[in-house]
């Protein structure tokens, strides 16, 4: 008797066993709660919504370009200008909506490729942030949307970051990668007859539910007189350095996509009148609002960068002297750093002053700041057709592109577990 209990006993185990790893797989629609940790033991990928590595600013200002507020003021009065111009930064909503993010250890072109071959597609979770899960719709909410988690994924996005859904990748350089946006929606936006009149709030669908906003993804595809290459799905760079090594030990991709104070108000013209939105601001691409050969085309202004550190093998850099509204910026020694074309390798609000996660090493210290913001440099009147393209005036629209001409210290050593003293740091 006692040896077919047993086997009884040991078949029994096994349909346990087996049972219970398909309901850890199957959990959830997505099974990310579970299945991740499963599969991935090394990687945390770390995904921000700021300039800074860590200690992100508040919140500041909405800026508004100079095309929307000479509208305002040539509609003086009208509806634009009193349903505008009382947007305020309180009043910004997100609704936010990632596809995946795609790695490669290559850097050529990938248009064409078997993306099994070009990349590694290690984060292929849907990922959903919002502001509200309220809907326009009477009594429906934003389901997935609340599934996700997305007030707290958004408010975490604007801080220390969101913890990305990914599995762990093979050794080597990773220098590419892609981040798919499907929308990226800001509320509230308003169409406006070609006289100013007649103001209407704009509805768009996220979550399968609609709500107030625009999806500005549809216009910063392509950037004033661009080539129609997409520039949101995906967001990309190929200029990374990313060294995964075969030894097992626990690292983080930590990726920054600038949105978080950046963002401005901009008038565009349209085939009826015109559309006020919100996106990031036109700091290096013009968005040349009310011409026709570029209508919708306010893209080219979103930057994304990614760095790999060992949680277990870091140190800091402190600087000080710098005050609120600067940033305090590391690259690698000897790099360059050209702050209109790239984020830099990490950074922290000047009055925090300390950057950590710094893998040891020599490292070069600037300081950045807001100081010029475009302009348009013709205006035709009330039909306001001629806008050309503008140059950088005094001002300011959310970008640090002034950094200072000389690095503030050179080849500051960082030691694991230690905090490295720069010298003060401030802009020019």
């Amino acid at each position: 008797m006692k040896t077919p209990n047993s086997i009884h006993t040991l078949k029994s185990l096994k349909k346990s066993i087996f049972l219970i790893t398909g309901l850890l797989l199957l959990n959830s629609c997505t099974g990310e709660a579970v299945f991740s940790p499963l599969v991935n033991t090394r990687l945390e990928l770390i995904l921000k919504g700021t300039y800074e590595s860590n200690n992100p600013a508040d919140f500041g200002a909405l800026f508004e370009d100079d095309g929307s507020i000479k509208l305002r003021s040539t509609y003086s009065s009208s509806a634009m200008e009193t349903t505008w111009n009382a947007v305020t930064k309180d009043d910004l909503k997100w609704y936010i909506d990632i596809a995946e993010i795609r790695i490669s250890t290559r850097t050529d072109d990938f248009s064409g490729d078997d993306p099994e071959t070009y990349w590694s597609l290690f984060a292929r979770d849907r990922m959903l942030m919002c502001s509200t899960y309220n809907s326009n719709e009477s009594g429906k909410e934003l389901d997935s949307c609340r599934e996700k988690d997305g007030i707290s994924q958004l408010a975490n996005f604007f801080s220390n970051g969101i913890s990305y859904p990914a599995s762990d990748i093979g050794q080597g350089t990773y220098k590419h990668m892609a981040i798919y946006f499907r929308k990226l929606i800001t509320s509230p936006a308003y169409s406006f007859a070609l006289d100013g009149t007649s103001a209407d709030m704009q509805e768009v669908n996220f979550d399968n539910q609609p709500v107030n906003g625009y999806n500005v993804l549809s216009l910063m595809q392509d950037s004033p007189g661009g080539d129609g290459e997409s520039l949101l799905f995906p967001l990309h760079n190929n200029n990374l350095s990313l060294p995964v090594t075969n030894d097992g030990k626990p690292y983080v991709i930590e990726t920054r996509i600038f949105l978080k104070n950046l963002m401005m108000k901009h008038t565009a013209k349209t085939s009826s009148g015109w559309l006020s939105f919100i996106s990031p601001s036109d700091w290096a691409e013009n968005h040349l609002y009310d011409t026709d050969s570029n209508a919708g085309k306010v893209g080219g202004n979103v930057l994304m960068t990614a760095r790999l550190y060992y949680p277990d093998n870091v140190g800091s850099i402190e600087a000080t002297g710098g005050t609120n509204g600067e940033y305090i910026v590391v690259v690698p020694a000897g790099s360059t750093f050209t702050p209109t074309t790239e984020l830099p390798y990490a950074a922290t609000t000047a009055d925090h002053g300390i950057i950590t996660n710094l893998p040891p090493g020599t490292y070069d210290v600037y300081a950045t700041c807001d100081k010029n913001k475009m302009q348009c440099t013709t205006d035709g009147g009330a039909t306001l057709n001629d806008c050309s393209a503008g140059s950088g005036v005094a001002g300011q629209d959310g970008f640090p592109e002034t950094k200072s001409t000389t690095a503030c210290a050179t080849n500051v050593a960082v030691t694991a577990g230690a905090t490295t003293n720069s010298n003060g740091c401030t802009c020019p």
